[in-house]
């Protein structure tokens, strides 16, 4: 693969770590259209009630941005990406981070029930179902802490029109649907922005034990 589609939808695990070498090897190419910075605003927000030590899961870490900018602030990192190219980059990079390769549609987290304060998703749940994004977020919810909280962006069914792509993005009433029988509080907003210098239309959502 000499470049990438911007409109790809990655789902293989050999796509994954292909995209990863290249990106590794090309640092610089402009058709990698995923190179970028951490949400420091949002990140900082998600941080503020959270006591320094925290336990803090990166699923679906992807170049392990988010996960750097959490463990620099003084938490308790996890990062778990199908990508074995990636993690093994990862690992070289910021030992002090508990990485591993994980396959998100396995929905059984490789960590204790009630062990995580935050667990942190961006843009890796909307790869898959209704019936397996179910068994993930039931996953997800027994790894919370009590006072616990799952935060996590998907791409919506407003991008899949947009882009004309196969996947089968859930409208915001199916996620939430799904989400109400787990949370007690949700918050969700929906935004209509670039996402990797793409225009993207794509879900935010917060959520509560």
């Amino acid at each position: 693969m000499k470049y990438l589609s911007k409109y790809k939808v990655f789902e293989d695990v050999n796509m994954w770590d292909e995209f990863h070498t290249l990106k590794s090897q090309n640092p610089k190419n402009p058709q990698l259209v995923y190179e970028r910075e951490p949400d420091k605003n949002t990140l900082d927000k998600l941080m503020y009630d959270l006591e320094t030590g925290s336990k803090i899961l990166d699923l679906g870490c992807g170049d392990g941005v988010d996960a750097t900018y959490f463990k620099n602030k003084g938490f308790d990192v996890s990062g778990l990406d199908i990508s074995p190219a990636v993690i093994a980059e990862l690992k070289s990079k910021q030992p002090s981070i508990d990485w591993k390769i994980y396959d998100i549609s396995n929905a059984n987290i490789p960590y204790p029930n009630a062990y995580f304060d935050l667990i942190y998703c961006r843009l890796s749940l909307h790869y898959f179902d209704r019936f397996t994004i179910t068994h993930i977020v039931n996953d997800i919810k027994n790894k919370l802490k009590s006072n616990g909280v799952l935060y996590f962006t998907v791409k919506s069914q407003a991008f899949k029109e947009r882009v004309k792509t196969g996947k089968q993005f859930l409208h915001k009433k199916e996620w939430m649907k799904i989400l109400d029988y787990y949370f007690k509080d949700i918050i969700v907003h929906q935004h209509s922005t670039k996402l990797y210098n793409i225009p993207s239309d794509w879900l935010e959502f917060e959520c509560f034990i």
